[in-house]
């Protein structure tokens, strides 16, 4: 594995392009970190940069590393024991992470439709994940526009005529 394509997509924001142009070999595709069990399909799918300029680049890198290794949507990592597919699942932000990640899971569920079907050690598959995460997500913000609305601090309003 060439450590430099997984230093590339550690960066906060990825060169996609050049890690694209890089050619990545079946190496690459199937190399699995020992230290984290982690695979280059992981890194690229965990990757939270949102610019809107990158996400066909993105795309080619993790459809390249498909077309190479269809199995790495099946390596659980040792953190979590999350496949790729669980990580893409995941919303942290109502703003991007959707948006950002729909064509992601899509594309891993056109290589490996049984992928839905792994679970994590707590027996969480990606849809279970992906339901929780948007559970809480709503939760938190009902709770905020709850405490605003009830804050003495919130907006002013007009006396009544």
């Amino acid at each position: 594995m060439s450590p430099k394509l997984f230093e590339l997509l550690q960066s906060p924001r990825p060169p996609w392009l050049e890690i694209l142009s890089a050619s990545i070999s079946i190496e690459d595709a199937q190399y699995v970190d020992p230290a984290t069990n982690l695979t280059l399909l992981h890194m690229a799918v965990m990757t939270h940069d949102t610019d809107s300029n990158h996400a066909e680049s993105r795309i080619g890198v993790i459809r390249a590393i498909l077309e190479l290794d269809v199995t790495a949507t099946e390596v659980c990592c040792l953190a979590r024991g999350f496949t790729p597919l669980m990580y893409a699942s995941l919303v942290q932000d109502l703003q991007h992470d959707v948006e950002w990640n729909v064509p992601v899971v899509k594309l891993l569920m056109e290589y490996n439709p049984l992928a839905i079907r792994l679970k994590s050690p707590l027996g969480h598959s990606a849809l279970d994940l992906h339901i929780m995460a948007m559970s809480r997500l709503h939760h938190d913000v009902s709770s905020m526009r709850h405490s605003f609305q009830r804050s003495p601090v919130g907006p002013k309003r007009a006396p009544p005529c």
